[in-house]
């Protein structure tokens, strides 16, 4: 932890619940990618499954936080997200699903949950990034910079340069995105054990960006199961592929909630809802 306090912003700053399921019996943190926002993740509060509370994490600098400066030290966010997210005090399990760089803040959020003895994710779902401890996130940012910054905002932040030639898009995109590339360059992977978490590992068979054999690494950080989910398509195949990639990670939630003790909940396919189960710790609502 970075030892630094923490000014003082509400929880609701951080995390913004996208559709409202309080009697749901988990919770659902996503992290975006560089630049991105927590309206990233709308198009999910359609087909996830109806046991879960979506909330997504939204940076400081973007959306409805875009008066606030951007961060630029993983450190700092990673402080602010752990306390968000224990000031909830919800007794309900939670998991954490990230792309890209949203991959890196969920796990290093989780090691700082670890890390200061309060409850972890019951699951970790990290997409399109090569394994932390590589630190090949922060090389391959530097190398592109350096080298083709136009293939990096194509490719890795989802940005076409011919679009931040509208200055008021620059203007908004660029504060956030710049920071956040900054944030992957002064991030260092600092060893620790591995998580006690099941990890499930989501990305292309064909990302420019990530080589199947760095993001397989992911294993190492976990001394539970992982599982791998590969689908066609480029870093952000998940643009294309959303009714794919829930369906598998609806199974995976399901899986999670089951074996932290909470009974009845079934994998769900991919146009469809969960059965409802007998007995349910916690209402489950109907999906919208």
């Amino acid at each position: 932890m970075s030892g630094r306090p923490l000014p003082t912003v509400g929880a609701d700053a951080w995390l913004v619940n996208l559709h409202p399921r309080p009697y749901a019996g988990m919770r659902l943190y996503c992290f975006p990618c560089s630049g991105a926002g927590a309206s990233t993740y709308l198009g999910w509060v359609r087909r996830v499954a109806s046991f879960i509370d979506l909330y997504a994490i939204n940076l400081p600098g973007r959306e409805h936080r875009a008066a606030e400066a951007p961060l630029v030290d993983l450190d700092a966010v990673v402080d602010h997200l752990s306390e968000a997210i224990h000031a909830q005090e919800d007794s309900r399990p939670f998991a954490f699903f990230g792309h890209s760089m949203g991959a890196l803040l969920a796990f290093e959020t989780a090691r700082r949950l670890r890390k200061q003895r309060r409850p972890t994710p019951c699951l970790l779902a990290v997409s399109s990034v090569a394994a932390p401890q590589l630190e090949f996130m922060a090389q391959q940012t530097a190398q592109l910079l350096a080298k083709d910054p136009a293939r990096l905002l194509r490719n890795f932040c989802a940005v076409q340069p011919e679009v931040l030639a509208d200055p008021n898009v620059a203007s908004a995109a660029l504060p956030p995105l710049l920071a956040d590339l900054v944030l992957l360059l002064r991030h260092h992977y600092v060893p620790e054990a591995p998580l006690d978490i099941p990890l499930a590992i989501c990305g292309s068979d064909k990302d420019p960006m990530v080589p199947l054999d760095r993001l397989s690494a992911w294993k190492d950080q976990t001394v539970c199961e992982s599982s791998l989910h590969l689908y066609p398509g480029g870093h952000f195949y998940l643009n294309e592929l959303l009714p794919e990639l829930l369906s598998d990670l609806n199974a995976e939630f399901a899986t999670a909630y089951h074996a932290v003790g909470e009974p009845g909940v079934q994998a769900v396919d991919a146009d469809g809802p969960p059965a409802s189960p007998p007995a349910p710790a916690f209402a489950l609502p109907d999906r919208v």
